[in-house]
């Protein structure tokens, strides 16, 4: 079985946080769900996995698509991507995220970690 390696927006708005704490609170929920949570903003950790043995799913807070530029210049492809705005989730300012979206993106994440 792949390991995963689950990438994050973190940025300051509203939706770049609420990449960061649904994907801690993945983690805690389901322990062992995922093995290397990356922060966009430490995108060189990246370089410490085998590629042929981790599926990589991107956590976008939005369109701007933060994390996949930062792939970029690696050559990365994940294996998915999801963004926070698809799921109802409206970008604005640097408001906290509710916990209700916060358990709302978390299942969406175990959702597509089902599927590797």
């Amino acid at each position: 079985m792949k390991e995963i390696a689950l990438i994050t927006c973190s940025g300051v708005s509203n939706t770049g946080k609420l990449t960061d704490q649904a994907a801690k609170y993945l983690v805690q929920k389901y322990p062992g769900t995922v093995d290397l949570l990356i922060s966009a903003k430490n995108i060189a950790d990246i370089d410490d996995i085998e590629r042929e043995d981790t599926n990589i799913l991107v956590l976008e807070g939005c369109s701007e698509g933060c994390v996949m530029k930062k792939l970029a210049p690696k050559k990365i492809e994940p294996d998915a991507r999801l963004r926070i705005t698809d799921f109802g989730m409206v970008k604005h300012g640097m408001d906290e995220p509710g916990f209700a979206d916060i358990v709302k993106i978390s299942d969406e994440l175990k959702k597509c970690i089902n599927t590797f």
